[in-house]
């Protein structure tokens, strides 16, 4: 009896060798993927959550400072040189007791920002000819994000004072805090501005010492006296 024997051998089926590399690379990439998307995303939170505390951090330094006494504290042996001058650098924003609550290189909201620098001048005279050394000077707060966290490492916030100067050394003998970078008005929340520096005049520059406040409803502007 003969037996015929055939040489070739099966394919095999299933994953070879070839195929299980290219699995695990795949699966290696696919994780890399993910873990970068979380990544991102954390910081992206991050970066939230620290815009979210400036805002928290600015408004406590400028109420602080709309205590004059506290505002001297801080200020009385800087310079606010003039528009286009280099500025001074003020080291630590005081309160009325003359204790520091705020200070350079100091960690705040939660270890989420560091005030890196404070930076004050710009000063313009209300009248040049009248008082030439009083009027508005510009505070810049310089902060940094600590940890990781997407956007810029720097954040940079103004506060608007109202300035008196020695007339010979130009440093600060009185100031107290009226608003932000551009004007006077100080911006809530929920997007509605306030000035509480004083009386506002609408249409005069003598106000009345009325409490008036000004309410959008319906397109129209309503005075409730």
């Amino acid at each position: 009896m003969k037996m015929i024997m055939n040489s070739e051998r099966p394919n095999p089926r299933g994953f070879g060798m070839i195929d299980f590399l290219i699995g695990i690379s795949l699966f290696f990439i696919t994780m890399y993927a993910v873990a970068t998307l979380l990544g991102n995303l954390g910081k992206a939170t991050r970066n939230v959550r620290q815009q979210a505390e400036l805002v928290y951090v600015h408004n406590d330094i400028y109420s602080n400072l709309t205590n004059q006494k506290a505002c001297r504290n801080s200020f009385s042996m800087f310079t606010a040189a003039d528009i286009g001058n280099s500025y001074s650098n003020p080291t630590q924003i005081k309160d009325a007791n003359d204790t520091a609550v705020f200070q350079t290189n100091g960690i705040y909201a939660n270890g989420s920002l560091k005030l890196k620098e404070m930076d004050l001048g710009d000063f313009s005279a209300e009248d040049s000819v009248v008082n030439p050394d009083m009027g508005k000077a510009l505070l810049h707060l310089t902060f940094e994000k600590t940890g990781e966290s997407l956007g810029s490492k720097s954040l940079v916030r103004d506060i608007r004072l109202k300035v008196t100067r020695d007339p010979v050394t130009k440093n600060v003998t009185d100031c107290v805090s009226i608003g932000g970078t551009k004007d006077v008005w100080q911006l809530n929340a929920d997007g509605s501005i306030y000035y509480d520096g004083g009386d506002v005049g609408i249409g005069t520059n003598a106000p009345p010492r009325i409490s008036t406040s000004v309410t959008r409803f319906a397109r129209k502007m309503v005075l409730v006296h």
